[in-house]
């Protein structure tokens, strides 16, 4: 028992050694992740500037001992990376690009290639002493926590027979009969979803949801899903010039691209042309554009049905171009605009 004893105060002397010798910047970004294993309250609070939404940093289900230990021992293994300026991360489907301002003499950026824990983690030195930044941890956490909260939830109710079945999609549930005998119940979404109002219908993946505003002269309709591909649908009121549509819309695209500094070809557009499913052929125009070193594609496609302007609009990342594809090819080829005398209102 004495040389058990022994081997352990010879292995915490050889931690605290080896602590001594990290700077101070490493060693406050160890500790902080070490406190967000724990759940610490009192290490966090001690660690971390102060922010309103602090506690979500120690709320929630604790994990066990063997499950720390674990993720100790692997943060032990690990350096501690520090962004530089001009690098990128990728964060809530974003890219972010480290600048000028965010790494400075009091402000540092550092990164752990941890599964759970990789997240940017900001510091700044605070008169004389480095602290956790953590508006941008807590923001992590709780969207985790707000998904991890969403996946007790029931977003259906099945009614048989007058008997409710609270169920999420492919979730199976179970419904006892008067004699006894037990039915399994489940239900799925269809891979296709259908969307009708007076003006058109729509069939479009389930990946995706659709919304609807009014426009100035016409009416829009938004798909979009968790990747980047997104499609927008406008039908002009009657009377509408093609030509002047597909300038107008090609053109507002291009100076939201520049107001928000992308960089964009030149020319910053170039047409195209897309056959449906009837060999009918739909003039169009596609616009690149570049920032933080992701490349994002625009397809926009015009024609005139009923004496009825129509746009559809391709929006993604080039990274996912071929799901943009796809939903672009169902959505344009069963979009059935509807030839009613009146429009909705």
């Amino acid at each position: 028992m004495a040389k058990v004893k022994f081997i352990f105060f010879t292995f915490f002397c050889l931690i605290a050694s080896a602590e001594d010798k990290m700077p101070e910047t490493e060693l406050l970004v160890r500790r902080f992740v070490h406190a967000l294993i724990d759940k610490n309250e009192a290490s966090i609070r001690a660690l971390c500037l102060d922010h309103h939404n602090l506690k979500v940093l120690w709320s929630g289900d604790k994990k066990t001992d063997d499950q720390k230990d674990q993720l100790k021992r692997e943060l032990s293994k690990l350096d501690i990376d520090w962004l530089k300026e001009g690098e990128s991360f990728r964060f809530g489907g974003k890219v972010h690009t480290i600048n000028e301002n965010m790494i400075t003499k009091r402000h540092q950026i550092a990164r752990v290639k941890m599964l759970e824990y990789g997240f940017p983690i900001h510091i700044s030195n605070v008169g004389g002493s480095w602290y956790i930044q953590p508006m941008f941890v807590a923001n992590v956490v709780q969207r985790e926590i707000a998904v991890a909260s969403k996946k007790n939830r029931r977003n259906y109710t099945v009614i048989i027979d007058g008997k409710e079945i609270e169920l999420n999609e492919d979730e199976e549930g179970k419904l006892i009969l008067s004699d006894g005998k037990e039915l399994k119940v489940s239900m799925r979404k269809n891979l296709f979803q259908n969307f009708e109002d007076k003006a058109l219908r729509i069939s479009y993946s389930r990946d995706l949801v659709v919304t609807k505003t009014m426009g100035r002269n016409c009416k829009i309709y938004r798909l979009i899903g968790e990747l980047s591909p997104s499609v927008m649908i406008q039908v002009y009121d009657k009377g509408t010039d093609l030509k002047k549509t597909e300038n107008y819309v090609t053109n507002s695209i291009i100076e939201n691209y520049q107001a928000m500094d992308y960089t964009l070809k030149n020319p910053p557009s170039r047409e195209l042309k897309y056959l449906l499913n009837d060999n009918t052929v739909i003039q169009g125009r596609e616009v690149r554009s570049m920032r933080n070193g992701v490349t994002h594609i625009d397809h926009m496609y015009f024609w005139k049905k009923d004496k009825r302007v129509i746009a559809v609009v391709l929006q993604m990342e080039i990274s996912d171009s071929v799901a943009g594809a796809d939903y672009l090819s169902h959505i344009i080829n069963e979009l059935e605009l509807k030839t009613s005398s009146k429009q909705e209102q």
